[in-house]
């Protein structure tokens, strides 16, 4: 969506899932299309390439014009070995922002959760919650780095006081009345000060049980607002007190049985097609 000074809409553009336009291209002149990149101003339908900083990309093709410089093929992730693909064949959940590596659909401040996630996935427990919903077609998960504690409550508790921390908040995602997915936003300066657990594990389990009730409860017929319920149940009577915050303080003490490298190419496969 493209809006003016005065905070009124001027466009919205909608595309499929390889960049190709939906809406129409005519709107306005704003050459940043999708994912922010820039439309080439001599092409138009299937003639159109995004300059994508280290290569062009076609939508039509959905394919970029020259082989990916950054060799980052795995020999694991089999959708990596092709050089040309975009986001290795998965755009709805990953994303190239310069034409060089596959990252997460999210900031360069977002990567910082990566170690936590990978932490995590060493522990079987949330290893099965994990794959369940990353794998799934119809629930979508967006997980971002963000500020969700008050800063005067963060330094609180780095100067060693008594203060409220939250750890992440979560938005529901719905589509016709349904949940089809969530955002989930974590605040990484709380967890560095989280009490019992700074490495993040304890965090990633609380919030994906949160996860795992939503998308259990997320079938057809069921509304969104009920669906979502179930997610924050997980929180009562309070977070500190509720199923969910057991779930994470169990998981935090589980013996990984997996190493960080491990758990690392499990991250790279279940984010792959």
């Amino acid at each position: 969506m493209t809006g003016s000074a005065a905070g009124v809409e001027v466009a919205a553009h909608d595309y499929y899932p390889f960049d190709g336009e939906v809406s129409d291209a005519s709107q306005n002149e704003i050459e940043m299309k999708f994912t922010g990149h820039e439309r080439d101003a001599n092409g138009s339908g299937a003639g159109a390439l995004d300059y994508m900083h280290a290569r062009y990309c076609s939508p039509s093709l959905a394919r970029f014009l020259a082989i990916d410089p950054a060799k980052s093929a795995r020999i694991k992730v089999p959708q990596s070995w092709n050089r040309y693909s975009y986001a290795m064949g998965n755009p709805i959940k990953l994303v190239d922002p310069d034409g060089r590596e596959v990252v997460l659909a999210s900031d360069k401040k977002s990567q910082k959760l990566r170690r936590p996630l990978i932490q995590a996935l060493r522990r079987p427990s949330f290893r099965q919650r994990f794959i369940e919903v990353a794998t799934s077609t119809d629930f979508r998960v967006d997980i971002s780095a963000g500020k969700v504690s008050k800063p005067s409550e963060l330094m609180k508790v780095r100067t060693g006081k008594p203060g409220e921390l939250r750890f992440a908040e979560g938005l529901p995602q719905k589509t016709n009345g349904a949940l089809t997915g969530v955002s989930l936003e974590i605040d990484v300066s709380a967890v560095a000060v989280h009490p019992s657990d700074r490495t993040g594990v304890w965090t990633m389990a609380h919030e994906f049980d949160h996860l795992k009730s939503a998308f259990d409860a997320a079938k057809p017929g069921v509304a969104h607002n009920v669906a979502w319920q179930k997610a924050l149940d997980g929180d009562q009577p309070s977070s500190e007190t509720g199923p969910s915050n057991f779930v994470g303080e169990a998981t935090f003490q589980e013996k990984p049985d997996l190493t960080a490298e491990e758990a690392e190419k499990a991250l790279v496969r279940y984010l792959s097609p």
